[in-house]
């Protein structure tokens, strides 16, 4: 149980990250840049 709790905790702050990182990404929008880089983190 208590290692469930861990493994959640780790994926919410992995999830919120990513989320920043694309939000990030997005305002930087000169398109051929952002696109890039999207494009290789997918």
């Amino acid at each position: 149980m208590f290692l469930f709790v861990i493994l959640d905790l780790r994926w919410y702050i992995f999830s919120t990250i990513f989320v920043f990182i694309y939000k990030l990404l997005r305002r930087v929008d000169t398109h051929a840049l952002s696109k890039t880089n999207v494009i290789w983190l997918i």
